[in-house]
């Protein structure tokens, strides 16, 4: 199939543009160093790729004021959002530099809101929210009514994603979503911030009996971020699912390993289970009661 060369010097200098004219199957091919646009793939059986580990930035935010006179919120601030099915994208890094949460909220690099999504070797980069894996929740679905078209609210069935070989970097949820989602061999940083901060806010359905899965995945944190200031995940929904297999554990990790989401009691329902880990952060003997530790 056809390949798409994106570039300041080439025919197609936008992202975007090239997307509104690739045919199913195409390839598009990022060939400078630096995008700075935000991205909307609205086309099925499309790969994005460059030779390089191109970079595609942008920087909203969600107290930023849209054109419509409302605040951003977490949903429209994405660099990149994917709502086709069937797409793979290898070699980029996306990101958004809008700044750290405590000051300007959620402030997302790439949103999934489509089925069959692969991501490999890719970078991704924020400070809160990071990656949303749709779909959204029941509540919200309904409280977005008048905010997101219905491409990005409604769903039929279950979204699965998969992520090898990437790195992903961020603060409070910098993970979260209800898709059916592996992380392989993948590297997840967490970045310093004055308070405590949570990798994963998982909210699935009850129904979905396989969320997210981080396998042989490292645990890491960058150089300012202190021990002992970081959980493992929070229940963002009353069912969240996520497992750590197999994964190293730096010495960020509190050793309660997960948290409860304040002033609820989704703890009780969630589904939060870790095997065999390893690392400083490991401290199996000392996780909440209500995970599922395997040694």
């Amino acid at each position: 199939m056809e390949t798409i060369k994106v570039g300041k010097n080439e025919k197609i200098k936008s992202i975007n543009d090239a997307i509104s004219l690739a045919k199913e199957g195409s390839t598009i091919l990022l060939v400078d160093d630096y995008y700075f646009e935000k991205v909307i793939v609205n086309k099925s059986n499309l790969t994005i790729t460059s030779n390089n580990n191109s970079t595609i930035s942008y920087n909203d935010y969600a107290k930023k004021i849209h054109n419509d006179g409302r605040e951003y919120v977490t949903f429209r601030t994405y660099t990149m959002l994917i709502k086709a099915p069937h797409i793979t994208l290898t070699n980029l890094t996306i990101e958004n530099t809008a700044g750290e949460g405590h000051i300007v909220g959620q402030a997302v690099a790439l949103h999934l809101y489509a089925d069959d999504i692969n991501i490999f070797n890719c970078t991704l980069k924020a400070h809160q929210d990071t990656i949303f894996l749709g779909p959204l929740s029941q509540d919200l679905i309904e409280r977005y009514v008048d905010l997101l078209p219905d491409d990005e609210r409604f769903y039929e069935g279950q979204f699965h994603h998969t992520l090898k070989n990437c790195t992903i970097y961020g603060t409070v949820d910098f993970i979260f979503g209800g898709s059916n989602a592996q992380f392989i061999d993948c590297t997840i940083i967490s970045l310093s911030t004055p308070n405590k901060s949570y990798i994963v806010a998982p909210n699935h359905n009850k129904e979905i009996k396989q969320g997210f899965e981080f396998i042989n995945c490292k645990i890491l944190k960058d150089k300012n971020t202190l021990d002992e200031s970081v959980y493992l995940a929070r229940p963002w929904r009353e069912y969240g699912f996520v497992n750590f297999k197999n994964c190293y554990l730096d010495s960020h990790i509190i050793k309660e390993g997960f948290s409860i989401w304040e002033g609820t009691d989704r703890h009780l329902n969630c589904r939060f289970y870790e095997e065999h880990s390893s690392g400083p952060g490991r401290n199996i003997d000392k996780r909440i009661s209500w995970s599922h530790v395997k040694k």
